[in-house]
């Protein structure tokens, strides 16, 4: 701890927040007031003794933001990064708590030590609100302490909370607010090129450098700043604002806006004569304590049945043209290794994969009308209330909604989470969530097994059993009866999804999901297509000519010897030596199963004389599969060892293969267990 007699304290807030009215009660006749210097905006200064310290209380010039536009942001901005300044009480009339929060959230960027003084309380409890001031200051990270400044109430337990602020005694930095992923994103981006030794909090000077580009540096900052930062930075903004489809201004301010909903949201008790606004007024319903649940789950069971029902005629349509290009293909080449190359391992592969792309932007439209309305964000708030009731931390819920997506930056988005224990429980229920690669998978064997009336309700099924086992776990895994901490959810307001944002979304889906059918399923197929397809049998019965192989061939073939190797822990699922070639494949990524599949039906069913037939009609006449065990498939496909990539970051994150060991022995078991005891039973009753 230092030895600090002489500590400067900045009083900094709104206009109208009655922070002069706090600063004249503290300091009393001991200020004096000039102006600061080279501008006309008066500068108020006062010395008070407290304890054995001389604290040298600052009134920083009312502002709602810390922008460098005017000269009173200007000044105050200044004022609060001066390294003098050891703390900031942050004063915000309660009565417009959220407007405060707001401005908090940027004070709180600095990095700097906060107290807030949650000023005008008496006219907030006259109106018959209740706010729980020790979970708020949880929720901040830092102290919040209820003042009437005109009266001296709360006021000697403010200076005394401040002076321990600045001098180290409390931790009162706070906890930053996280923005959207794709904001996260181009905020690490941008703190990159700031690179080392920079005299500012380099979180702050990214945000800000986004925000405000050069004006930023002629604020003073240009000293500390490389160069050539101006036009990177602009390529980051311009590509964050295409994603986003609202320009930077709009998504940091509904970002702190909604972090402020949520946190009065977890705090405050309203007066209920006060009169609510139209966002309050739908939420409302859509996050009632008792229908919010059943909302949500009602509108993941739409999503899914509109994305098998809206996506079986484009999906029809695509697998048609692949078959006719098969045969196509096929009767333009002689039979041999460069037809069977073309028809079998590419065509079949990769085309099996891309007739399940219309499903997949469907499904993604979806996501971003929810994400971009902002509904997203209180299925957020939701699940939360639901997983604190499980002891699962708040946080937790953040990695496991990006899962949804992908699950390679949900194991990187645990990093938000406080304990590495908490991070390490949150990265080993992950994989219980379907990211977006299941999806084929799934429509293939719904489809297939339950037709398109009963598929979407089959996949919701999934996501929900997923969720389930993930809840299940944690609470396992959470030996500790320690209450987990609160977590703010962002509440912004509702709005209209753009146009141009929804498509964006859907561009960028599609790119991926065609690039990856381009280059890694490709690959996958072409040496599938060689396991599947070699060493030739030594007999090949045709005069030495060079044909297909025939379904015997195949399971004397590098991957027919590794599936039946597989086989046996497969015969109690009903699987046979195919489903575990391609379940194998699938490690590498989940939609190569279905490549997989479908190069196996293919020269299965060429050499039967049915190479026309579709992967669907394949898998329906398997007289190995039926809807139960194509069910239990699933369930073993949903929790069954991640895909490489995941397996990759995993050893980075939780730092070792050991983990890596763990999460592929734990996920295969569990994916048998549940697998097998439900076509145990299922069968039973059928």
């Amino acid at each position: 701890m230092q030895d600090i007699t002489d500590v400067s304290i900045a009083l900094a807030g709104n206009p109208n927040s009655g922070k002069t009215s706090l600063f004249n009660f503290i300091t009393g006749s001991r200020q004096h007031v000039g102006n600061y210097p080279g501008v006309t905006v008066e500068r108020k200064e006062g010395r008070v003794p407290i304890d054995d310290a001389i604290v040298t209380f600052i009134d920083v010039p009312g502002t709602y933001n810390l922008s460098p536009y005017t000269i009173e942001e200007h000044v105050a901005r200044d004022e609060i990064l001066s390294p003098k300044i050891s703390c900031i009480i942050t004063v915000i009339d309660a009565t417009v708590i959220e407007r405060g929060l707001y401005f908090l959230s940027q004070i709180i960027e600095t990095g700097k030590p906060t107290v807030v003084a949650l000023n005008m309380y008496d006219e907030f409890e006259d109106a018959n609100n209740v706010l729980d001031t020790e979970l708020l200051s949880q929720i901040l990270g830092v102290p919040c302490i209820p003042t009437v400044g005109n009266r001296g109430r709360g006021v000697t337990e403010l200076m005394a909370t401040a002076l321990k602020a600045a001098r180290g005694e409390i931790d009162a930095v706070g906890k930053v607010h996280r923005f959207s992923h794709e904001m996260e994103h181009a905020i690490d981006e941008t703190a990159e090129l700031l690179g080392e030794g920079l005299n500012l909090n380099r979180r702050w000077a990214a945000v800000n450098l986004l925000l405000y580009g050069e004006s930023f540096a002629n604020s003073g900052y240009r000293k500390v700043l490389p160069g050539d930062i101006y036009t990177k930075v602009d390529v980051i903004r311009e590509r964050l604002e295409d994603l986003e489809g609202r320009d930077i201004n709009s998504i940091v301010a509904a970002g702190r806006y909604g972090y402020a909903a949520g946190a009065v949201a977890e705090c405050m008790k309203t007066s209920e004569f006060q009169a609510l606004t139209p966002t309050e007024k739908i939420d409302a319903v859509l996050t009632h304590r008792y229908l919010g649940l059943p909302i949500f789950l009602l509108v993941l069971w739409i999503m899914f049945q509109s994305t098998f029902t809206l996506g079986a005629l484009p999906m029809t349509m695509i697998d048609n043209f692949f078959i006719w290009l098969g045969s196509t293909v096929s009767s333009v080449l002689p039979d041999g290794f460069l037809s069977s190359l073309i028809v079998d391992g590419i065509i079949s592969g990769v085309g099996g994969v891309l007739i399940f792309l219309p499903n997949i932007l469907i499904l993604f439209f979806f996501i971003s009308i929810l994400e971009d309305s902002g509904y997203m964000a209180r299925a957020a708030f939701i699940m939360d209330r639901l997983m604190h009731f499980l002891g699962l931390h708040g946080k937790s819920f953040l990695p496991m909604l990006i899962g949804f997506g992908c699950t390679v930056p949900a194991v990187m988005a645990t990093r938000i989470l406080d304990s590495r224990r908490e991070r390490l429980i949150t990265m080993f229920i992950l994989p219980f969530i379907s990211c977006g690669a299941r999806i084929p998978v799934y429509v293939l064997l719904a489809g297939a097994f339950f037709g398109q009336k009963y598929a979407g309700t089959v996949i919701f099924s999934l996501y929900i059993v997923g969720m389930l086992l993930s809840f299940i776990f944690a609470k396992l895994f959470s030996f500790s009866n320690k209450v987990p901490s609160p977590f703010v959810m962002e509440l912004p307001p509702y709005r209209i999804p753009t146009l141009r944002s929804v498509l964006l979304h859907i561009w960028e889906r599609a790119y991926m999901y065609v690039r990856k059918a381009g280059t890694v399923i490709l690959t996958a197929s072409v040496i599938l297509w060689f396991l599947m397809s070699y060493p030739k049998p030594a007999d090949t019965g045709h005069d030495g000519n060079t044909k297909l192989p025939s379904s015997t061939a195949i399971e004397q073939s590098y991957a027919g010897r590794l599936g039946k190797l597989i086989e046996p822990a497969l015969k109690p699922l009903g699987a046979d030596w195919r489903m575990g070639v391609a379940l194998g494949s699938g490690v590498a990524a989940k939609e190569i199963i279905v490549s997989t599949l479908a190069t196996i039906y293919s020269i299965s069913d060429e050499e039967s004389g049915h190479g026309s037939k579709s992967l669907q009609d394949a898998l329906k006449n398997d007289p190995t599969l039926n809807p139960v065990r194509a069910y239990g498939l699933m369930l073993f496909i949903l929790i069954y060892v991640p895909c490489l990539a995941v397996l990759s970051v995993l050893r980075r994150e939780a730092g070792g293969w050991r983990w890596v060991i763990a999460m592929i022995v734990y996920t295969l078991a569990i994916a048998w267990t549940v697998s097998y005891i439900f076509i145990s039973i299922a069968e039973r009753i059928v």
